[in-house]
């Protein structure tokens, strides 16, 4: 039995082979000729990101022939919200490479240069996304290069595409914050009076120790930011009010601790336009943009000294604005903390953290005990029965020095 092939059945059978080669799966589509003397490829440090985040990609471009090649072009064009980018050649993967020329232009770069055989051409390209990217809508990154004769077509080609991911905010009641106050050690600060207040000495040392707590499914970025202002006076004396006025927790030193990422954003960049508007930037003692796991919790310690008159009242609370990320993305600190990125963020709801209060105490004088004083004997301040109930007398006998403990004193001159 013979079988005859028509022309109809002839132009099916091509069609048929045309859509089974364009259905072959790549990442990377790298289209190029059995013959061809280059192999180019291109690779992304992750496969999405967040709108504003940087990220990598690294491009090879080798000599398979068998003999040097004079000549050669290399074009590489970015496509997507591209807010810097820069090219390096990576020195330490690239051998056998003359550069002859390279140009930029706008997000096209073109390099001209030879390769010997079995040479290399190795480039980092470094991308800092836009915020334009943070409409409703994901984004595409996507960077495109074609090799080449110098004066002739393409030869092989390759691509690589990044999703840009929009910020999803995060209900606040997937988050944890917490606020306490600790001593320059890191053991609980004395003189708490209740939860969330403590009674603190003028000039005293103390560390602001924040805990965020990320809850939810998803890894998360969080823009922290604490505060420690001046309490209104609510006394009629005005040496109280005057206090008000010079009342601050002054900071010395700021640091993320664990395993969490993140880091501290300039205070200088949180201006008033910036910040919440029942947020002063004089009163902030930080902020901090973190990246959490889900599960993961984030610890931020700020050291300070407490500086104000005796009356003086410090309070308040931390915040935490948060948005979901990019699985594959992290904390990038030339790009995450552009003002564009943290806008994106405040624009969610914060969530709040407890009312910490710092009430700066008088100075501790104390009744001055005389000489008949001694361990399990009452004190007296002024004889013959005028009694005194502070400060401690030391006991020479327990090792300690003898005499009253003052929290705080003072030296004076009398004289």
């Amino acid at each position: 039995m013979k079988t005859y092939l028509t022309r109809t059945s002839i132009a099916i059978g091509i069609f048929t082979l045309l859509l089974l080669m364009a259905a072959l799966p790549g990442r990377m589509a790298a289209v190029q000729a059995q013959t061809s003397p280059l192999d180019l490829s291109i690779q992304s440090s992750a496969s999405a990101i967040q709108a504003g985040e940087a990220m990598r990609f690294k491009v090879t471009l080798d000599n398979v022939n068998g003999s040097d090649l004079q000549n050669v072009r290399l074009d590489l064009t970015m496509d997507g919200p591209v807010a810097r980018m820069k090219a390096s050649l990576l020195q330490a993967e690239s051998h056998g490479v003359q550069t002859d020329n390279v140009q930029r232009q706008g997000n096209m770069i073109r390099w001209r240069g030879s390769l010997q055989a079995g040479g290399r051409l190795a480039l980092v390209i470094r991308v800092a996304t836009s915020d334009e990217a943070s409409g409703q809508e994901d984004a595409a990154l996507m960077l495109t290069g074609a090799a080449g004769p110098a004066n002739g077509d393409a030869v092989v080609t390759a691509d690589e595409t990044v999703v840009v991911q929009r910020p999803t905010p995060v209900d606040p009641s997937q988050i944890d914050l917490d606020k306490r106050m600790l001593d320059p050690d890191g053991n609980p600060l004395p003189g708490m009076v209740e939860e969330g207040r403590w009674q603190v000495m003028p000039n005293q040392k103390a560390i602001i120790e924040l805990k965020l707590t990320n809850n939810s499914d998803s890894p998360l970025y969080s823009l922290l930011l604490d505060e420690m202002a001046p309490a209104e006076a609510t006394a009629a004396a005005a040496d109280v009010a005057q206090a008000n006025l010079t009342c601050k927790f002054q900071v010395s030193q700021a640091m993320l601790v664990g395993d969490a990422d993140g880091f501290r954003v300039p205070l200088a960049r949180m201006d008033e336009s910036l910040l919440p508007a029942d947020m002063d930037a004089d009163n902030l003692t930080g902020a901090f943009m973190v990246r959490t796991e889900p599960g993961q919790t984030a610890v931020i310690r700020v050291l300070g000294r407490v500086k104000g008159r005796p009356g003086c009242q410090l309070q308040g609370r931390p915040r935490a604005y948060s948005a979901a990320v990019a699985a594959g993305s992290g904390v990038q600190d030339v790009a995450a903390s552009r003002r564009e990125f943290i806008q994106n963020l405040l624009e969610g709801q914060p969530k709040m953290g407890p009312i910490v209060i710092l009430w700066v105490l008088l100075n501790d004088f104390g009744d001055a005990p005389d000489s008949s004083n001694h361990f399990g004997a009452p004190m007296k301040a002024y004889a013959p029965n005028i009694g005194a109930r502070f400060p401690t007398v030391f006991d020479p006998a327990t090792g300690a020095p003898p005499g009253p403990k003052h929290r705080n004193g003072l030296p004076l001159h009398l004289g």
